[in-house]
């Protein structure tokens, strides 16, 4: 897959600086559909960037309607990585007019800047490999995964590297920890917690198991996703 470059469509800034969920496992609010996969809009500086799609079109652009987001007042896409989890529902937007930033799959992709402050890690090494999105919000990093396939312990130590930051102020989305043990998620707790992470916000893949052991761990300082919530950056 290339990267894909059309002409954009107008777009009047919303005052809000925020992440929006638009997909995931869990459902944050009645009315809103929920199905494995992740997406979430982010609002940043006058920018709105899609950062994954979900798995199908016709619950992603049930719940974009949902929260009362255009289609068309996207200006940038980023798909994390190959799994149709997360690029299923993008392929209806494609005659919307938009501009799109495409992960490759099967081509490398370099870091690089979507906005004023919004960053992808490009992709980093795993299987398959993976691309984060950063924000840099006046009161730290705020990271946005979809499943963290290269390892979050990974992915975090890359992005600290990459904006020359010593912590993370938040990390949303996706850690694909549903299939592992207590015994392989608590040292990926602690690991977390020596790259000075400050907070997490988790869902899709993350497994019931990891989000308890992240509770017991960040207590005030875990919340969980679901499609419909709404994440304050400034």
């Amino acid at each position: 897959m290339q990267l894909v470059l059309l002409c954009a469509s107008a777009f009047a800034a919303t005052p809000e600086q925020q992440i929006t969920i638009v997909y995931d496992n869990t459902a944050a609010l009645p009315d809103f559909y929920a199905d494995w996969g992740f997406s979430a809009v982010v609002d940043f500086q006058g920018r709105r960037v899609l950062f994954d799609a979900g798995s199908k079109s016709d619950i992603f652009l049930h719940n974009l309607k949902q929260l009362g987001i255009d289609k068309s007042s996207i200006q940038s896409t980023i798909i994390s990585h190959e799994h149709t989890s997360h690029s299923g529902g993008f392929y209806k937007m494609l005659p919307a007019g938009l501009v799109y930033f495409l992960d490759g799959f099967s081509k490398r992709k370099p870091p690089a800047q979507l906005g004023p402050g919004i960053y992808s890690t490009g992709d980093i090494e795993g299987s398959p490999p993976e691309q984060a999105l950063v924000i840099e919000t006046s009161k730290g990093l705020v990271v946005l995964v979809s499943c963290a396939h290269p390892g979050i312990g990974r992915m975090v130590a890359t992005i600290e590297k990459q904006r020359n930051a010593k912590s993370i102020r938040m990390i949303v989305g996706g850690l694909h920890m549903y299939e592992q043990t207590e015994a392989q998620i608590r040292p990926v707790v602690a690991q977390l917690q020596k790259l000075n992470v400050q907070s997490v916000v988790l869902g899709h893949c993350t497994g019931d198991l990891a989000m308890r052991l992240f509770r017991e761990s960040y207590k005030e300082r875990f919340s969980t996703a679901g499609a419909g919530k709404t994440i304050a950056l400034e």
